[in-house]
């Protein structure tokens, strides 16, 4: 478990001048803060998490009545509160489960809560990425926390710290802090690419960092995705952002930006085939040729491969022709 002092940074408190404008931009949201379930009813949905996460399962009644209880809850917006704090639970199942429905009701709740219910899950969500343990709870959580950042825009509930905090997490020591802010700067670039179009340099300036990482202990492509002490993960979610960053570039066509950054991606994606043709990692070759697929996609070569476009072209058809003869080799080979 990451320690408290190791999270990603909680989002900061919204003044009251901002709470203030939200409350008269949006007359239904409630100005007290979300009733949590408490005593008998807080226990019971405690239980039902724990009883669908079980790893052996429970006998079918119990299953059925545990749905049924969480069922009901999830149609209050109270669960939002209580979802987050069952992300803190000791038991890696349970959190996992809360995470999934994190997302469905905060998308479905957001504009129900308090601005102080906001500002808890905007903060506590980070907090509980920051902590997460395994591959599957760290996605989970980063899907919740771009449905939170894009149930905020929506309900005029600006989430002003989320881009600062995954800016320092990516540039943690950390690879578990820095996949997680990764992945999340990937599912932001997906849901909302072009609306984050004034960040596109910052958030490219920490992919591509990751991306090109040299990291000497980066050589076992065996390993597990996030496993100690290999940086594999990072590198791998930091080259699936960049491939949803160049789809983003060409929704927006700002031709400066584009051929500011595109060249970098271009680059970057080249430099990360060669390298995964040496170590016989095939997902990282899997993600450097999607990521080469979609920039070389954008619509201005000139943008994209400068103005010799042979230089950067040759290498480009250079490494995919590798990729194939490889494969193709490997398969006669019986590889």
């Amino acid at each position: 478990m990451i320690g408290a002092s190791d999270q990603l940074p909680k989002a900061k408190k919204i003044g009251h001048h901002d709470a203030c404008r939200r409350s008269a931009g949006d007359s239904s949201r409630a100005h007290g803060a979300a009733p949590r379930p408490r005593g008998a009813a807080m226990e019971a949905f405690g239980r039902a998490l724990a009883a669908l996460a079980a790893p052996g399962g429970v006998d079918p009644s119990a299953r059925a009545e545990a749905e049924r209880i969480v069922a009901v809850a999830v149609e209050d917006p109270s669960v939002v509160p209580a979802l987050l704090e069952a992300c803190r639970r000791p038991d890696p199942p349970s959190r996992l489960l809360a995470a999934v429905l994190l997302s469905t009701a905060a998308g479905k709740h957001w504009r129900s809560l308090s601005d102080r219910d906001v500002e808890a899950v905007q903060s506590g969500v980070l907090a509980a990425l920051g902590a997460a343990e395994s591959s599957a709870e760290l996605r989970a959580l980063a899907h919740a926390a771009d449905v939170v950042a894009q149930a905020s825009a929506a309900a005029g509930t600006p989430w002003e710290a989320l881009l600062p905090a995954l800016r320092d997490a990516a540039r943690s020591p950390s690879p578990t802090h820095r996949e997680a802010a990764l992945v999340l700067f990937g599912d932001l670039l997906e849901s909302t690419g072009a609306h984050l179009a004034p960040h596109h340099r910052e958030i490219a300036a920490a992919c591509l960092a990751e991306a090109s990482r040299e990291d000497s202990s980066d050589v076992d492509a065996s390993a597990p995705l996030g496993s100690a002490p290999l940086a594999r993960a990072p590198r791998l979610a930091a080259l699936a952002a960049l491939a949803r960053l160049a789809r983003a570039l060409g929704e927006v066509g700002d031709f400066p930006v584009v051929a500011e950054l595109a060249p970098a991606i271009l680059r970057c994606a080249l430099d990360n085939c060669e390298a995964a043709l040496i170590a016989g990692d095939d997902e990282r070759m899997r993600r450097a040729l999607a990521t080469l697929a979609d920039v070389v996609a954008l619509p201005s070569d000139e943008a994209v491969f400068g103005p010799d476009p042979a230089a950067a072209l040759l290498p480009t058809l250079r490494a995919v022709v590798r990729v194939a003869t490889d494969r193709a080799a490997s398969a006669a080979w019986g590889g």
